[in-house]
């Protein structure tokens, strides 16, 4: 409602949120930045863990990168799929946008915030890379 009425010209959100939620009938623009990449862990009990047996262990953890595949490349192409059906609704989607010229222009975030987060915290997100 905000972006229909014009109270913001703008919003962050999933591909999949521009589909189910009509999104494109709002906004024109979208920029895959790939600011963020949204992972599922796995958990399990630290006791049940330690219970089963290492053979068990290694089965568990090779089922999760199986599966992490599985949804990684699930992702990837059910978000093809969302781009192109964004575009067919008229939206003009920037696949590659000069990301160094984002980094130049936010720079000085990071020194704003260093005394508060601390220097390494800092350095560890600027270099964080996946």
């Amino acid at each position: 409602m905000a972006c229909s009425n014009n109270t913001v010209d703008g919003q962050e959100g999933p591909i999949f949120a521009f589909c189910d939620d009509n999104f494109y009938e709002v906004q024109k623009y979208m920029v895959l930045d790939g600011h963020i990449y949204t992972v599922m862990g796995l958990l399990m009990n630290g006791n049940v863990w330690e219970k089963l047996t290492d053979e068990d262990q290694e089965i568990v953890m090779q089922a999760a990168k199986d599966a992490g595949l599985v949804e990684k490349n699930g992702i990837r192409q059910s978000e093809a799929e969302q781009i192109e059906f964004l575009k067919e609704k008229g939206m003009t989607i920037n696949e590659n946008p000069d990301k160094e010229a984002w980094r130049v222009a936010t720079a000085s975030v990071y020194d704003q915030f260093a005394d508060t987060y601390g220097a390494d915290l800092i350095d560890q997100i600027k270099n964080f890379q996946y």
